[in-house]
């Protein structure tokens, strides 16, 4: 067998079937959804929500959705599932920023966390504001 025969990682191609029949490989997705978006607490305004590989996008959408206060950032290592996913977050009522991103690299953790703000002492709890200008919440399809 050639090398190309043995390669064990996730491809665009594994991307693309996944994309034709999910709805087969995950049976109920759609509640299982909806039951993830009716627990999460409503975050505060303009906080910001990451769907770590959200393949085709369909949390991110209903995120974005359920809590358009937010800003949503959906990441993915195929390129096939973050088209897909940008389209699902333009449909009306669902907006949010896709981003390139290798789950084997550590890196896009901290650069995530890092663009945040810290947390503010209000009085009333801790408050986050803002995005200190984190590129990740401005512009589409950038690496991270």
């Amino acid at each position: 067998m050639a090398d190309s025969d043995t390669n064990e990682g996730w491809s665009e191609d594994d991307s693309r079937h996944f994309i034709d029949y999910g709805a087969y490989f995950v049976p109920e997705r759609e509640t299982q959804i909806d039951t993830i978006c009716s627990v999460i607490p409503c975050p505060q305004e303009n906080s910001l929500i990451v769907d770590v590989c959200c393949g085709e996008g369909l949390l991110a959408a209903a995120l974005a959705r359920r809590f358009s206060q937010c800003h949503i950032l959906a990441l993915d290592g195929s390129s096939a599932m973050l088209e897909a996913a940008g389209r699902r977050l333009g449909e009306p009522g669902a907006s949010g920023t896709t981003s390139l991103m290798h789950i084997a690299d550590s890196g896009w953790l901290h650069r995530v966390v890092a663009c945040r703000p810290p947390p503010r002492w209000t009085g009333k709890g801790l408050s986050v504001q803002g995005s200190r200008g984190c590129p990740c919440t401005r512009r589409r399809d950038r690496h991270l």
